[in-house]
């Protein structure tokens, strides 16, 4: 939660968040949950290569959680974390990999971008905000490369700048 509550200036998760994610799961966090120390020891980066919970399909994983604390963001830290997760995630059997981020994220979303991921539409709103996040990419989407998925009340966004960035 120390990263979490440094890195994240844009999404604040309920407090008891972390507890209800994974403390229900021990067995399963120690060989999903991943960190990035400096030499000290001190991690400065997590990860979690965890599943959806509301969503009937072991093949797709969840890229969860993924922060880098403040004061080590901009080293080239976030890649090697995300290749990392993603090696998890093919190594327990996922053949597919999903994530939410926010529309302020460029420099993760274009990270995402590069690794594959494409946006995932389920309603309006995801087309505007992809509308509105694109101009600001280094290499905008088209909206040919979109997934279009079912529109939902269990799919929609928690908060309105949030989105399913995609499906790898």
């Amino acid at each position: 939660m120390t990263i979490k509550s440094a890195s994240d200036m844009h999404h604040q998760a309920p407090p008891d968040y972390y507890e209800r994610m994974y403390d229900a799961h021990p067995d399963s966090l120690g060989q999903r949950q991943a960190f990035l120390c400096e030499p000290s020891g001190k991690p400065v980066g997590t990860v979690t290569a965890w599943w959806f919970e509301n969503v009937d399909d072991p093949s797709l994983g969840k890229v969860n959680w993924m922060l880098i604390a403040p004061q080590a963001q901009g080293r080239g830290l976030s890649k090697p974390l995300l290749v990392a997760c993603c090696a998890r995630l093919a190594a327990l059997g996922h053949t597919r990999a999903a994530l939410y981020t926010l529309t302020q994220r460029i420099p993760a979303i274009n990270l995402y971008r590069s690794f594959g991921f494409v946006p995932l539409i389920r309603h309006p709103a995801d087309v505007q905000a992809w509308a509105a996040t694109n101009p600001l990419m280094k290499h905008p989407y088209a909206e040919t490369e979109y997934l279009r998925g079912p529109s939902s009340a269990s799919t929609s966004p928690r908060c309105p700048t949030e989105t399913a960035c995609a499906v790898r």
